[in-house]
């Protein structure tokens, strides 16, 4: 099956292809395997920590009944898989690549009557190489990636971007300037960006940044709008707006 790769961004990536157990299409589905290889990327593998290379890596599903977390690995570390068997093998977090880029984005997007103004914005995917899905009321299993940190206070984009205001922070997410640059901390993650003095700021200007979280961009080289604008579209980017600390 086919997946994001290389530093490409999503829409147009040149695929990846992974290893899948006969168990994993029966569960997913085609269609499904298809929508879970948009959101994973070629980092580290999540046995023994080291880079993915070029080789298919093989896709190993934990099944928690009502979520499950799909990983990549080496195949000689470990054979493709749904495990149900009650022997969960969570990967460590330090394992998990997380990938960050600033930018300045347009608030409010387009067609709104009022001119747009650019605001400073920290694009993430949380992780490369391990995503949560969850089984929704109709028992198919979805991407949950959104779902996960909309729980964590933030919002599942619209296409204008209606909800994000200076004004209405997302509460229980902290971040802070630092000699080293941006550093972000959820109640369930902490992510660091370096990030260009005139970035910082405009960090400081504005009080705080765009968040966006989102697996189905691989957010490093050329970074252009309109591929955040598409997973925007997608439903496929979780956002808020972040107050700095003074």
């Amino acid at each position: 099956m086919q997946g994001g790769s290389g530093s490409s961004w999503g829409p147009g990536a040149v695929p990846l292809a992974v290893r899948v157990s006969r168990r994993t299409v029966d569960e997913l589905g085609r269609d499904g395997i298809a929508e879970l290889a948009e959101h994973l990327w070629a980092g580290n593998c999540q046995t023994c920590g080291t880079p993915l290379g070029a080789e298919r890596p093989a896709l190993l599903v934990d099944d928690l009944m009502v979520s499950a977390l799909a990983s990549l690995h080496h195949p000689h570390c470990l054979r493709p898989e749904w495990n149900d068997g009650g022997g969960i093998r969570m990967t460590s977090s330090e394992l998990v690549t997380h990938l960050t880029r600033a930018l300045m984005v347009p608030l409010p997007f387009g067609g709104t009557g009022r001119p747009a103004e650019q605001r400073p914005a920290l694009l993430v995917n949380p992780g490369l190489e391990m995503v949560m899905l969850r089984r929704g009321a109709d028992r198919r299993w979805r991407v949950a990636t959104v779902d996960l940190h909309t729980h964590h206070g933030l919002h599942p984009a619209d296409a204008r971007l209606h909800h994000l205001s200076p004004d209405r922070p997302v509460a229980g997410v902290r971040a802070r300037l630092t000699g080293a640059g941006l550093r972000v901390e959820l109640p369930h993650a902490t992510w660091t960006a370096a990030v260009e003095p005139a970035f910082g700021a405009e960090v400081r200007r504005s009080a705080g940044f765009l968040l966006a979280v989102t697996t189905m961009l691989r957010p490093d080289g050329h970074a252009p709008l309109q591929s955040l604008v598409a997973a925007v579209r997608a439903g496929q980017v979780a956002t808020g707006w972040v107050a700095t600390a003074s």
